[in-house]
């Protein structure tokens, strides 16, 4: 600019004046920049120290800076974050958890309620299968981890989230209405179910009296976590429920044996997170709308 009125035939005030709109430009520029806010988006991941819920994390960083994720673990297992090149820092907490504990659950809820931590986007990953290298066979405590601990630490949280906030939850395909009876995938598939006729459904089935539900605990479970989606989805019109099926990965949870790399089961959670258009109440598996 100097050189432009150097060679140029402008006048002395002419020359001051553009001087002086240089000057005010780079002081708005200087004031926008301090008055700039970022925008901060809070996720909370459950079992986030291994398997799907550390490759989420790792990719979900690669994506933004503009993220904190706060985790959960049963225990502060941190070797595998390091491990993994996560570390704890400002953008990343960790919290121990027991979901199979409903008064863990409440002194974690209670932590969160009182901190400067809201979540903007939650993502119910944690889960428990009869398999794997750590099985767990008793129904009472799948349903408790794959269902009942998502739907305390949604109820609680979903007053108090904004509006467009997302709850993505981890699903299956082995929670397919396909082998279900007839009679039983009516009555979940009922847009008119209630949370209280599911939890009683659930009970019955969990101390063998109701009939039409498979016999695999885990895939009842993810059966009853998918209808509760529904639920939520149609009770709660301004925030978005979503379940995702990551299909059958190499993790801890779904063996060697597995088909799927890590790293592709971890995809369509995290292009959830960002969509800025996912529709709510649906079912997804490789970022596809699939049946119930």
């Amino acid at each position: 600019m100097a050189r432009y009125l150097q060679k140029k035939n402008v006048s002395s005030s002419e020359k001051r004046n553009i001087r002086k709109s240089i000057v005010e430009i780079f002081s708005l520029s200087i004031k926008f920049k301090k008055n700039l806010v970022i925008y901060i988006m809070n996720i909370l991941i459950t079992g986030i120290n291994r398997g799907l819920g550390l490759e989420i994390t790792k990719q979900i960083f690669s994506r933004s800076d503009s993220i904190h994720i706060l985790g959960t673990s049963r225990r502060l297992l941190k070797n595998s974050i390091y491990t993994f090149g996560i570390k704890e820092t400002s953008s990343l907490k960790v919290e121990s958890v027991e979901l199979n504990d409903p008064k863990s659950i409440q002194s974690f809820l209670d932590k969160i309620i009182n901190s400067d931590f809201l979540p903007d986007i939650v993502i119910h990953n944690a889960g428990v299968y009869p398999g794997g290298s750590n099985p767990i066979y008793n129904p009472e405590i799948i349903f408790q981890v794959n269902f009942y601990a998502v739907k305390e630490i949604s109820d609680k949280l979903i007053p108090l989230m904004k509006k467009k906030s997302k709850f993505i939850f981890m699903s299956s395909g082995m929670g397919e209405l396909s082998q279900f009876s007839e009679t039983a995938r009516r009555k979940l598939l009922n847009p008119n179910i209630s949370i209280m006729e599911l939890e009683s459904t659930i009970h019955d089935y969990i101390h063998n009296r109701y009939t039409g539900w498979p016999t695999n605990p885990y895939s009842a479970s993810k059966a009853a976590l998918n209808t509760l989606c529904r639920i939520y989805s149609h009770k709660y019109s301004d925030k978005t429920f979503v379940s995702i099926c990551p299909g059958w990965v190499k993790t801890d949870m779904g063996g060697p044996s597995a088909p799927r790399e890590i790293s592709k089961g971890a995809e369509t959670p995290v292009w959830a997170v960002f969509h800025t258009k996912l529709k709510s109440g649906l079912f997804y598996r490789d970022k596809l709308k699939i049946p119930w």
